[in-house]
């Protein structure tokens, strides 16, 4: 476990708040992707519920996707390089049929990632970098621990993969953290 005083301080950095994997697959908030890749389907896909089980295509897609598909969008290959998803894998599949991948050990990580990545692609401001995304998946894939590469740990210190979500989900709009604010809030 690493510690440290994450209190506020004066001249603290003020940053913008994410969304969830869950609020990044909804249709609506595909065409926010801005320079990320959304994916581009052939009709009209409306999540139904929030398990991304019933969609009003006629159709269960959640075991073909691609059917409804014009472009996958965002390979996850490109934000997570050697994740055990197929190579022609979209980030909007992975987050919207997350059963479909829930054999995978590494899958609830993988989404707070693709999530993290999408926030920080869209809002300069977000409290995770790209670079702190890929430092925490090549740390924590396959069941490593994530040490910061600004900190010096030691033995058994570092994140889990629990850990590290749950400090991605402070990052997301609408949580509050009593154990932790990663910035303050824009007024």
């Amino acid at each position: 476990m690493v510690s440290g005083n994450l209190s506020h301080h004066a001249g603290e950095t003020v940053c913008s708040a994410g969304l969830s994997p869950t609020d990044w697959k909804l249709q609506i908030n595909v065409s926010n992707w801005g320079q990320v890749s959304a994916p581009t389907f052939k009709r009209s896909v409306t999540l139904l519920d929030v398990d991304a089980s019933a969609y009003t295509t006629g159709q269960d897609i959640s075991k073909n996707p691609k059917s409804v598909m014009d472009s996958v969008g965002t390979l996850v290959s490109a934000v997570l390089p050697d994740s055990d998803v197929p190579n022609s894998t979209g980030i909007w599949e992975f987050l919207a049929f997350p059963q479909n991948y829930a054999t995978l050990s590494d899958c609830e990580l993988m989404r707070h990632l693709i999530a993290a990545w999408i926030n920080t692609n869209l809002l300069p401001d977000y409290p995770i970098k790209t670079w702190h995304i890929q430092e925490m998946w090549q740390s924590l894939r396959r069941g490593g621990t994530y040490c910061p590469s600004s900190l010096a740990c030691t033995g058994t210190m570092g994140l889990t993969a629990a850990e590290v979500i749950s400090y991605i989900k402070t990052t997301y709009s609408g949580t509050e953290s009593p154990l932790l604010y990663v910035c303050k809030k824009k007024a």
